[in-house]
């Protein structure tokens, strides 16, 4: 009986409030670029103006979150977070690659590394999608209040990769 109660919690939408949190962290990480952007400068050889173009790029990425919403409609929160997850995790990763491989001589990188933030921060947009749609969806007479929430995670995830780093 126990054992009973315990699946009908965590298959309740109890769940998708924490798991929305580490969502809106994790696809607030767009605002941590900040706290790592002048070692993307020097290891890209690159001056700021640049490393705007890579941040404003990244952005317009981020901005883009059509696509997740359509399938947050279509597939759910679980399969979106994980295309999120995904998308964002090969941006990171292939402009992490990008970085270390540069000559610093060589500027000619800059829009491919601004093209993978692009990818990153739009993984963050599907992220976004998931973890804020589920919970209003959820908690329809307190979305106001979740959505705070949620989105107060989404802002401070910059301060939290900050620490991490």
């Amino acid at each position: 009986e126990k054992m009973e109660s315990a699946r009908g919690w965590l298959s309740s939408r109890w769940l998708t409030i924490p798991m929305g949190l580490y969502i809106e962290l994790a696809a607030g990480s767009a605002y941590a670029f900040g706290v790592y952007s002048t070692q993307l400068k020097n290891a890209l050889g690159i001056n700021q103006t640049q490393l705007n173009l890579i941040s404003s790029v990244g952005n317009i990425g981020g901005y883009m979150g059509l696509p997740g919403g359509m399938c947050f409609d279509r597939f759910g929160p679980k399969k979106t977070a994980f295309i999120g997850g995904a998308i964002q995790f090969t941006g990171y990763l292939l402009a992490y690659l990008a970085s270390r491989a540069a000559e610093p001589r060589v500027n000619s990188s800059v829009p491919i590394v601004a093209l993978l933030f692009a990818v990153a921060w739009h993984g963050g947009a599907w992220l976004d999608a998931a973890g804020v749609s589920v919970n209003c969806v959820n908690f329809p007479r307190n979305r106001g209040m979740v959505l705070g929430i949620l989105k107060s995670f989404f802002g401070l995830s910059g301060s939290v990769f900050a620490q991490v780093y």
